[in-house]
């Protein structure tokens, strides 16, 4: 039944309500829906008194922007990215799970609360979406502002595309033997189960849709011959209706995944489209009614998420109110976000060439850093992530593989007054790993090295360009041969440098 006008000014005349709407509103785009379309847009919503206005109007609900803007207004339709990129100042990761049964749904929302929290995101919001699903958000402000040199804020959406289906992949996988699989099976049952299944590869569980084996099967009462699936063990004959013998596999020239593996298995999908995370994609605003059945879109805490039903969200029965975005919490997504870049990287390079040693020997010693780099690893006060960055390029510029650098970093991590979550710097060096290119690290002239609060110049500094010349030249110094040589490495060894404005 629609919703009425006294309805909705009833909910929508709470000063609390309003008050909390439009703080989740701040610096986002707008979109109210008026008897089943959105008014115009772009729109903004700044004060109180303009939901009541717009209520008054015939206006149901309001949904807000995944995306942060400087002025909302000035958006325009079918603007060019840069555009789009210079008005953007930050993006909220939304996660919408909305699966067909409501208690499958929420046992899915759980498994991603869970690896939220696993990964050191422990302020985070959650709330049922109004109809049959919730909404995970975790604020702009539990990431970092900057990204290998990248403004975070234009690396929309990829970033949270990524944090996306690296959370899917990680509540779901082989690893774990995707037992978040079992356990909708065992709430659903063999029959609807069977609705929402799809194949991934059982070695590294991506997605095998267009690479499923095809089944022979071979009738001996009439030799009609029809075609199955693996999970296919008997078919009936179309003709006779006799029970049909399978007889073999056949052997498809993509039967293979890209990681070799050649055996698949069923598993869920969770209906969670990363696809829509997009530029001007809306969500339901906390607080907002839903058209359909009547109910809130209701922040509720992460600990009762189980045990929550429905009619909880009836507007009649709602008291206190909880909150849905947490934004002092800086930093709590960078590990977060580390492990999703690193396994889009995977999915992107599967087969990385063989890299080069910069170096005659596997690695130079500590004694012939410069000592801008010495003050970094004696501890950091400020800038620990983008001092990471700094000492994770330099590092394998002079030839330190990767284990050695983990050994370093979690040591210099102990050095620092406030210290890292060793998981945030293995996920790290993790996605460093997987890049196909390498960089040096900055220039000595470069800012970032005062703005930190670690350049210390010598004489050997101010006649050279990079910490990495300053090594060479320390090493050649010492009589050490530092000339590239092609050294092929393995896996865990250090990169081809790669020539770029920071070059020596």
């Amino acid at each position: 039944m629609p919703l009425t006008i006294s309805q909705t000014l009833l909910w929508y005349k709470r000063p609390e309500v309003r008050s909390a709407m439009v703080a989740g509103a701040a610096h986002k785009e707008i979109g109210v829906r008026f008897e089943g379309s959105f008014g115009k847009r772009p729109d903004a919503l700044e004060y109180e008194q303009e939901i009541l206005s717009a209520v008054q109007r015939g206006a149901t609900s309001f949904h807000a922007s995944e995306e942060i803007w400087s002025e909302p207004l000035a958006i325009e339709t079918g603007m060019s990215r840069q555009r789009a990129d210079e008005l953007r100042t930050g993006w909220d990761l939304i996660l919408d799970i909305d699966f067909t049964n409501f208690e499958a749904t929420k046992l899915i929302a759980k498994a991603l609360c869970d690896a939220l929290e696993s990964h050191g995101v422990t302020q985070y919001g959650l709330k049922f979406s109004g109809n049959k699903g919730f909404h995970i958000g975790v604020a702009w402000e539990s990431f970092p502002k900057e990204w290998d040199g990248k403004a975070m804020s234009s690396m929309f959406p990829e970033a949270p595309r990524a944090i996306a289906d690296y959370l899917v992949w990680q509540i779901d996988n082989v690893d774990n033997g995707f037992s978040l699989s079992a356990k909708l099976r065992a709430l659903l049952g063999a029959e609807e189960s069977a609705k929402h299944l799809k194949r991934v590869c059982t070695l590294c569980g991506r997605d095998r849709v267009s690479k499923t084996r095809t089944v022979h099967f071979i009738c001996t009462r009439c030799g009609n011959a029809e075609t199955g699936t693996p999970d296919d063990e008997y078919k009936v004959c179309g003709k006779c209706s006799s029970v049909m013998e399978r007889i073999d596999h056949a052997k498809d020239s993509d039967e293979r995944c890209v990681c070799s593996g050649s055996q698949t298995q069923q598993v869920f999908d969770l209906k969670i489209d990363a696809e829509l995370i997009a530029s001007r994609h809306l969500y339901r605003l906390e607080y907002s009614l839903h058209e359909k059945s009547g109910l809130v879109s209701l922040p509720i805490a992460p600990a009762t998420l189980l045990s929550f039903e429905r009619e909880q969200a009836n507007p009649a029965v709602i008291a206190g109110l909880e909150s849905f975005w947490y934004r002092d919490v800086e930093g709590q997504g960078y590990g977060l976000l580390a492990a999703s870049l690193a396994r889009a990287l995977e999915d992107v390079d599967e087969s990385a060439a063989p890299r080069e040693i910069i170096w005659e020997a596997d690695a130079a010693p500590e004694a012939a850093f410069p000592p801008t780099i010495a003050k970094m690893l004696a501890g950091m006060t400020d800038g620990k992530k983008r001092g990471m960055f700094i000492l994770a390029n330099f590092f394998v510029s002079v030839g330190w593989n990767y284990d050695m650098i983990e050994e370093r970093l979690l040591q210099w991590n102990q050095a620092n007054p406030e210290q890292m979550r060793d998981g945030d710097i293995r996920n790290h060096l993790r996605y460093h790993k997987q890049k196909a290119q390498q960089v040096l690290p900055p220039n000595f002239a470069n800012p970032i090295y005062k703005d930190l609060g670690v350049l210390v110049e010598d004489e050997l500094t101010r006649r050279c360009k990079n910490p990495v010349q300053y090594v060479r030249m320390r090493m050649l110094q010492a009589g050490i041969d530092t000339s590239k040589k092609k050294v092929v490495a393995d896996k865990n060894a250090a990169p081809t440098q790669k020539s770029d404005t920071n070059s020596e």
